[in-house]
């Protein structure tokens, strides 16, 4: 390919190292040699800056002094032998069908792959990414995140059989499935001990699998814009659950098991137009919830256990005609 040009250049590699088309400041410097020693050459470019995604200004210093050691027609070599390569972001790629194959990337600890409008499947081999911290698969509308996918998109069972292999990733603490046909979550879900951040939101699931309740480091449940119906009773046994966004989800009702939650602080349940009925006396129990949304909903009463949430500051109504 043909070098590119230094604006072009300083850019991509800028978005890939910090999420934006202009570096901070104290980076500023370090982008422009890092981008004059490379050539303007673009794979380069991403694997470098990527490599340096969320890094201090001193290991940038380093990388740097690595590379001018070797002239810029050897970075290829560079990048096969001593850069690892920890953040990968595969964002409105047009053209991308499938995901490539992750087999060597076993050092990635952060993948996004994000409004990749025709990606309708992921490669098996992301669930040999045994360092994966961070992943995130969002606004693929084209993929169908489940067994058995609809004949349409000429997918059979096995295209998308990695989700059942979702628990092999032992070290994820945030996955993020949004603004796709994710249908359900496996079973194996369970097995990822590590787990903090899950978001679902505006996506077809209609429950979570039975073994979420072993996921005791969960601090953050998303299920926003979702299909979910009801909660499991076993819910309860998030004791770390700090944050529960329910927004415009079809649930029917919240479970006694929800006082368990002793460190939730945020329970947003708006606009969920099928809730009716009591909010359950159990509600009393959340002696660190400080926010509360029931706002839209069709609850009609409040139970006086409601007064013994001294941390409460905040509890919007708005909308509960039936209130």
């Amino acid at each position: 390919m043909k070098e590119m040009d230094q604006n072009r250049a300083i850019q991509l590699f800028n978005r890939y190292a910090f999420e934006s088309n202009a570096p901070p400041c104290e980076y500023d410097k370090i982008t422009r040699e890092i981008v004059k020693i490379t050539g303007g050459l673009p794979l380069s470019l991403v694997v470098i800056g990527s490599s340096l995604y969320l890094e201090s200004e001193e290991v940038c210093d380093d990388v740097l002094a690595k590379l001018k050691k070797k002239p810029h027609k050897e970075v290829q070599e560079v990048l096969k032998g001593k850069c690892r390569l920890r953040a990968l972001h595969l964002m409105s790629c047009k053209r991308l069908i499938k995901t490539p194959n992750f087999s060597t990337s076993f050092t990635l600890e952060r993948l996004v792959i994000k409004n990749c409008h025709r990606l309708v499947e992921i490669d098996p081999s992301i669930t040999m990414l045994q360092h994966l911290k961070h992943l995130e698969i969002k606004g693929c509308i084209l993929l169908w995140v489940l067994k058995g996918a609809p004949t349409t998109l000429n997918l059979d069972m096995g295209r998308q059989s990695w989700l059942d292999s979702l628990g092999n990733l032992k070290r994820l603490s945030t996955l993020r499935m949004e603004n796709l046909a994710l249908l359900q979550l496996p079973d194996s879900i369970g097995e990822i001990p590590g787990l903090q951040v899950l978001s679902l939101c505006n996506s077809f699931v209609k429950k979570l699998p039975k073994s979420i309740r072993k996921l005791k480091n969960l601090v953050k449940l998303i299920i926003l814009s979702t299909n979910i119906i009801e909660l499991i009773d076993s819910i309860g046994e998030l004791k770390r659950l700090e944050i529960r966004d329910m927004e415009g989800c079809k649930l029917r009702k919240l479970p006694k098991t929800i006082g368990m939650l002793k460190k939730l602080e945020e329970l947003d349940s708006s606009i969920c137009i099928f809730l009716e009925g009591e909010i359950p006396m159990e509600i009393g129990e959340l002696s660190s919830l400080k926010e509360q949304n029931l706002s839209g909903t069709h609850i009609y009463e409040v139970p006086p256990s409601i007064s013994r949430l001294s941390q409460l500051t905040r509890l919007t109504m708005g909308g509960c005609e039936e209130l």
